[in-house]
């Protein structure tokens, strides 16, 4: 017996229902990758801040002045200091495992609480087991102090030595292996007794190596 199929008869085939996606019409992957990126920060900052505290602690780098040279320094018209000021430094790095970037490196000096100079030196990178020298070079004019510093300076040539203060305000990041910290800013502080030199290069006082201090 022959089969045939009749336009009525039913159809075996099931009709394909259509796919419903629902959507939040948002994507986390933004969020995550800036949840990241914070964590990523604060894991760095922290990393730095410890490392700086635990380890880079005042007197752990050894900062000293090693000789100094003031050839002028003396008061002209109108309250002006005239100067020729030469500062040599050693920063010594006594750790063999953390290396030092001065990324920025001013230097001023002072007398009587005054600034009368600044300078920026060039920036360096300070390896394990290290010691670096830095030349300083204040010289010039023109430079207005208050009315009271002129009386304080003619009294203090009487023991041949002035009263200077150089200080130094650094940029650095520590570098541990791989990792380096975010910058760190602290302030290296060295109070002079600076003898003036004379016409023949001979000296009123005798300078002494003086040891500077970190103020962090």
């Amino acid at each position: 017996r022959s089969l045939s199929c009749h336009p009525n008869s039913p159809r075996s085939n099931k009709v394909p229902q259509p796919t419903l996606w629902l959507s939040c019409g948002c994507d986390s992957r933004p969020s995550k990758i800036l949840l990241k990126i914070t964590s990523t920060a604060v894991v760095g900052t922290g990393l730095g801040v410890l490392i700086f505290w635990l380890i880079f602690r005042p007197h752990w780098i050894d900062v000293h002045v090693t000789g100094v040279s003031l050839t002028e320094f003396n008061f002209i018209k109108n309250n002006t200091l005239n100067y020729n000021l030469v500062v040599n430094m050693t920063v010594h790095n006594p750790d063999g495992r953390v290396g030092i970037y001065y990324d920025l490196i001013n230097a001023s000096a002072y007398y009587e609480d005054q600034q009368f100079d600044t300078r920026t030196l060039t920036r360096f990178y300070q390896g394990h087991k290290n010691t670096s020298s830095l030349n300083l070079v204040f010289r010039g004019q023109h430079v207005s102090l208050g009315a009271e510093e002129p009386s304080k300076f003619n009294k203090e040539p009487t023991n041949g030595l002035y009263s200077i203060d150089v200080k130094l305000y650094l940029r650095i990041r520590l570098k541990l292996g791989r990792t380096k910290t975010s910058t760190l800013k602290p302030k290296i502080s060295c109070d002079l007794k600076v003898p003036l030199s004379s016409g023949d290069g001979s000296f009123a006082g005798a300078f002494e190596i003086t040891e500077c201090d970190w103020d962090i």
